[in-house]
């Protein structure tokens, strides 16, 4: 059971990867009963959408974020507009591609996310998680 509004984790999809290729990274939202979470997608001039990236000086780039299940989409009065959001949990499907120039070697993987969660009469601060897996990182052309 979820006692924390929400409650983050990473998982890469592999322990390795090389230093000028990819790897898949699943991040996951536990949602507390009663609240909902902001899609990736949410459109402008409403609730804050939720957004996954690198921390700052993390040599990487989010290529892709797929959401599953896909989030429910309703018109919310409050604010005028569809919404899109996700209930109970969520998981966030991403590729991350290597910058040249990381070095081999155990590496840290840190994502920042920034989120707001509401529930139906009033929505939380906006957050920041930080969030952290560890990769070795092989030699760009090492077999």
């Amino acid at each position: 059971m979820v006692t924390e509004p929400a409650v983050w984790t990473i998982v890469p999809h592999h322990a390795s990867m090389k230093a000028d290729g990819t790897l898949g990274v699943r991040v996951k939202a536990e949602i507390a009963p009663g609240y909902h979470l902001y899609s990736v997608t949410q459109q402008p001039g409403g609730p804050i959408p939720t957004s996954i990236m690198p921390a700052p000086n993390q040599p990487f780039k989010v290529n892709l974020i797929r959401a599953w299940p896909p989030p429910e989409r309703v018109f919310d009065p409050k604010f005028g507009m569809e919404t899109e959001y996700h209930l109970g949990s969520v998981v966030f499907e991403m590729s991350l591609r290597a910058e040249a120039g990381w070095l081999p070697g155990p590496r840290e993987i840190l994502l920042q996310v920034e989120y707001q969660l509401c529930d139906e009469n009033t929505c939380l601060r906006p957050e920041v998680a930080e969030l952290c897996t560890t990769v070795s990182v092989e030699a760009a052309g090492a077999v």
